[in-house]
Formats: C-alpha cells, sequence, structure tokens
C-alpha cells in the first residue's frame, strides 16, 4: 500500500517566514548579548587597572609621607622642631601605609571580578598591560549616531524582533483562508504458499475435475435428441502434464514484486473554517498587539541609542577637558610640595606647611588618576553607546 498526502493552507506559507524571521531574532539577540559581555569585560578591566595604578599611587604616597617623617625626625633630633612634628608626620605615613593596604585589597577584589567574567581560574597572576592614551574626541554626533542606527547590536536585535512579530501578525491572520489537502496511493497484493506439493496436488485435482466435467457432458448429449454443440469432446486428451506441473509452480513464484494492482485512487478536501468558538480572531489580535509592541520596544531603542551617544559623547569631551586640568593641578601640587619641604628643610616653614602641601599633592594626584580612568570609562560608554570599537 503506497500512498501520499499534501497539506495546503496560507498559514503554512507564512509560518516558514515567522520562523525565519524568529530564527533571525534569535541570532540577533545572540549577537546582542555577545556585545553586551564584551562591553562589561571592557568595564571590568578598567576597574582592574585604575585599582592597580591606585596602589602605585598609594605607594608613591607612602614615600613622601615616609620622606617627610624622616625629615621631621631629622629636624627634632637637631633640636629646630618640636617633637609634635615628628608626631604628625608619623600619623601622616601611617595613614598613607593604611590607604596602601586597602588599595591593594581592591586591586586583588577587581582581577579576581575581572577573571571570573573571563571565566578564567580565580588564582593566577595577571598583567593588564593595555597603555591608556587619552586623545581628543574628534567625532560628530552626527556620525556617532548614523553608526549606532546602522550596525548595534542591541538595536539590530530590536529589529529583527519587530519583523518576527510582523510575520507572527501576517501568520496568525491567514488562518482565515482555506486548506486544500490533496491525498493519493495505489494498492496491490501477492502471496505465495508454502507447500508446493500442495500446489501440484490442486493443479492435478482440478485436471482431473476438467476430465469428469467432459465425460460428463458427453453423457449427457448422448441422451439428448439434438447434441451439444462440440460434443462429444475426446476427454481422454485432459491429463496432467509436466508442463502443468512446472506451472502450478510457477505461479507461487509472484512474491514478493509481482503484485495484482488496484486502480490507484485520488481525492481533494478543501476547507473553510466558519467558527471556531472566536479562538482564531483572539490570536490574530494577540499577535497584532505583539507585533505592535515588539514595533514601539525597536522604536524606544532607537531613541535611547540617540540619547545614550549624545550623552555619552557630552561626557566624552568633559572627561577630556577635565584630564588637562587635572595635570595642570598635578603639577602645581608637586611643585607646591617640593618647596614646602625646602622651606621645612632650611627651617623656615613649618610642619603644617608641609603636611597640607602633602595632602593637596595627594589630592591632585588621586583626581588626576580618577580623570584619567573617567575619560576612558566614558570612552567605553561611547562605544558601548554606539555599538563598535572607537578606540585608537
Amino acid at each position: 500500500n503506497l500512498g501520499a498526502t499534501l497539506q495546503l493552507s496560507g498559514a503554512t506559507f507564512f509560518q516558514v517566514a515567522q520562523a525565519k524571521a524568529m530564527r533571525g531574532a534569535t541570532d540577533a539577540r545572540i549577537s546582542a548579548a555577545g556585545y553586551q559581555l564584551a562591553a562589561d569585560v571592557t568595564r571590568q578591566y578598567l576597574a582592574a587597572k585604575r585599582a592597580t595604578d591606585e596602589v602605585a599611587l598609594r605607594e608613591q604616597q607612602l614615600q613622601t609621607a615616609n620622606e617627610a617623617l624622616k625629615l621631621a625626625q631629622a629636624r627634632v633630633e637637631a633640636g629646630d622642631k618640636p617633637r609634635l612634628d615628628a608626631a604628625q608626620a608619623e600619623v601622616a605615613s601611617g595613614r598613607a601605609e593604611v590607604d596602601l593596604v586597602q588599595a591593594r585589597n581592591a586591586a586583588r577584589s577587581h582581577r579576581r571580578a575581572l577573571l571570573q567574567l573571563v571565566g578564567v581560574e580565580i588564582e593566577r597572576d595577571v598583567d593588564l598591560t593595555t597603555a591608556l592614551v587619552v586623545f581628543e574626541p574628534t567625532w560628530t554626533i552626527e556620525e556617532l549616531t548614523a553608526l549606532a542606527m546602522a550596525s548595534h547590536p542591541q538595536l539590530l536585535a530590536a529589529r529583527a524582533s519587530e519583523r518576527a512579530g510582523k510575520a507572527s501578525a501576517r501568520a496568525a491572520g491567514m488562518s482565515y483562508l482555506p486548506s486544500v489537502s490533496f491525498s493519493g496511493g495505489t494498492y496491490g497484493y501477492t502471496r505465495a504458499t508454502a507447500d508446493e506439493n500442495q500446489l501440484i496436488a490442486n493443479a492435478e485435482q482440478n485436471v482431473l475435475g476438467a476430465r469428469s466435467d467432459c465425460e460428463a457432458q458427453n453423457a449427457l448429449s448422448a441422451r439428448l435428441t439434438s447434441p451439444l454443440p462440440g460434443y462429444p469432446r475426446e476427454c481422454a486428451q485432459i491429463v496432467f502434464t509436466p508442463a502443468d506441473r512446472e506451472a502450478a509452480v510457477a505461479s507461487n513464484k509472484l512474491f514478493p514484486f509481482n503484485f495484482t494492482k488496484t486502480p490507484a485512487s485520488f481525492s481533494m478536501n478543501v476547507s473553510l473554517p466558519l467558527f471556531n468558538g472566536f479562538s482564531r480572531e483572539t490570536q490574530s489580535q494577540q499577535a497584532k498587539a505583539q507585533a505592535q509592541d515588539a514595533s514601539y520596544a525597536a522604536r524606544a531603542e532607537e531613541l535611547n541609542r540617540r540619547a545614550l551617544v549624545a550623552n555619552s559623547f557630552d561626557a566624552l569631551q568633559t572627561a577630556y577637558r577635565t584630564v588637562a586640568l587635572e595635570e595642570r593641578n598635578a603639577e602645581v601640587g608637586s611643585e607646591q610640595l617640593r618647596l614646602a619641604q625646602g622651606r621645612y628643610a632650611a627651617g623656615a616653614g613649618n610642619i603644617y606647611e608641609l603636611m597640607q602641601a602633602q595632602t593637596l599633592k595627594a589630592q591632585a594626584d588621586q583626581a588626576r588618576l580618577v580623570a584619567l580612568y573617567a575619560f576612558h570609562e566614558n570612552l567605553s560608554a561611547l562605544e558601548n553607546a554606539v555599538g563598535t570599537a572607537l578606540r585608537r
């Protein structure tokens, strides 16, 4: 028995388009997730490197504090300054050492977080070797916005979801169309007998029966006034021959390919759904609402991208100008500290001036470090907003 059935409907073809659109949306979401992971790794890398540079800065501040302590102790031992100067310098040195211990702990914590995010073993030594260079942003908001609108993974994922929603709505609307099914088939049979001797016996019995019928017809014809046409016949010629035996055996060799076939049959059915308890209408409206939600979500993502690009670019320009100002402040702080150290060594200054200059220098160095990493963090945020790398 061989048969085939083909069912066609408008929904069938639109479901193929729907499946392709949904697969495209899934691929786009995977790409967006990969890009977001890269952005998270970059952000954590900057945090870890900033913590490492913070350790170096705290070590420098501790060295400066220890030098001030040695200078104060020398002036106290010489009898030029009171013991209070040495005590204040010692307190400042102790605070600098506490800051260094805390900075080292923060650096280890940020490195562990980075390694965990990357997906490698936690307890291992790593070197953060990227050179962070500050440069003037020369892009325009227009070109950055155009780049984000064209290729940002999050926006592409939202647009793909919008297309999938529209495809689902079209597929749901096709449930109003009729469906057509075609079917056809053919049937055939064959059989074989396991006992060939039985076949031969049956064939021989049939020949004997034919001979008996012939003799009976001859006898009947002889009794009639007008003999039957063709009678009497020569019944002695009806015998079971070797050819009949071979024919009986050959008739059993039909299995499995020599079929007795029946005529093929074909049919076509057309189904037009008229009423199904409004479930079709409900599904169609739900699909349309989901498609509209996806369209609004794509539009919201476009507006969000434009705002993020503009805000991130403004923040980056501000950070660039801030770096230049903090560099100058750090230079002034260094000069002020050198002057205070010289005045105190010469006996013209006091410990308060030295401690104040030391504090201002530490604050200026800390502000410069914050400004430097604020620039690169804002640059990373701008790259995340645009959807592509912008670093030189």
